[in-house]
């Protein structure tokens, strides 16, 4: 039998803070792959304090695969470990707190081996009700409206396709590396990354818990806080991105693009109730909002901007010494 070639294999890498409660489902999911599509598991432990480096040390006795990795606080902080770690050319990122599709990872793989000039690859996320009739609303106002844009929550990437494009964008001299201060990384990837660079693989779903109306608020204001941090830091490929994304252009091409997109999915009806759902929800807790981007902007400015995000894309509250 011949080895698994590290250009055709995956490296699934997996940043965790205190993710002991949902990682272990996720590693049995990953490990089920074979050798010959998942070749490594890198999971980045940073500031954990829950037993998450036990879990996955216990899994690691009997999964060679498997990886236990340490990173300063901080999940730009971890993502970078991985990447300096990872053995292979192809590499997906998700979160510790998701489930994956049926064949997930082999579909993102696919798309990169398909198409050689790709350098990121996102997977579709698909919000999953828990709980009560609000966890229910929330889920239904969170599904998303097409599927044009990159999900942190699980996306494939290349290493010689995104490498140069970090290093261009960092400091002269320095490695390769997201910005420690990101707030939202997959949108800073997404503007890096040229359009045509990029592409959405349908059949890698990955499901998640959106939370309560509260997580919902809170991931609403981290997209604007997101976005303000990359047009601030990076004008013009922020500028570009606009452009290509439809995002600069008449709100019509914005809709007529992800209609398309709802199309292809066969998800019209259930994106156009989520869009219709959240601006609803969003439009009574507007006041919310804004205190929630204004906590945001404090966190971020105390924290010295290494925040740690949940799995959900929520940022991390600044731990306080002896709490």
């Amino acid at each position: 039998m011949t080895a698994p070639s590290a250009a055709t294999t995956l490296s699934v890498c997996i940043p965790a803070h205190n993710e002991r409660a949902t990682l272990g489902t996720l590693l049995e999911q990953v490990l089920a792959y074979p050798p010959d599509v998942v070749s490594d598991v890198l999971v980045c432990a940073n500031g954990c304090t829950d037993g998450t480096e036990d879990l996955v040390t216990a899994h690691a006795a009997r999964q060679p695969r498997l990886r236990l990795l340490h990173s300063a606080r901080g999940k730009a902080n971890a993502w970078n470990r991985l990447w300096q770690a990872a053995p292979t050319e192809l590499r997906v990122f998700t979160d510790a707190d998701v489930v994956l599709g049926e064949g997930a990872l082999a579909a993102l793989r696919q798309a990169l081996l398909n198409r050689p000039g790709i350098a990121l690859v996102s997977g579709f996320e698909e919000p999953r009700a828990a709980g009560s009739w609000r966890h229910r609303l929330v889920a239904a106002a969170s599904w998303p409206f097409g599927h044009d844009y990159l999900t942190g929550r699980l996306y494939g990437t290349r290493r010689a396709g995104l490498e140069p494009l970090l290093l261009a964008a960092a400091s002269p001299g320095a490695a390769p590396a997201l910005p420690a201060h990101l707030v939202h990384e997959d949108l800073w990837l997404e503007v890096l990354v040229p359009r045509a660079r990029f592409c959405v693989a349908p059949a890698a779903k990955v499901a998640f818990d959106p939370g309560d109306l509260d997580d919902l608020v809170r991931y609403r204001a981290r997209i604007v806080l997101a976005r303000q941090q990359v047009r601030d830091g990076w004008p013009d490929a922020y500028a570009a991105w606009q452009l290509t994304t439809g995002l600069g252009r008449h709100p019509a091409h914005l809709l007529l693009r992800r209609l398309r997109v709802a199309f292809a999915q066969r998800e019209l009806i259930r994106s156009s109730a989520g869009l219709v759902l959240r601006t609803l929800l969003l439009r009574t807790t507007r006041q919310e909002l804004a205190r929630a981007y204004q906590q945001m902007e404090r966190e971020l400015r105390d924290a010295g901007g290494a925040m740690v995000q949940g799995g959900t894309g929520r940022l991390g509250r600044p731990e306080v010494p002896g709490e």
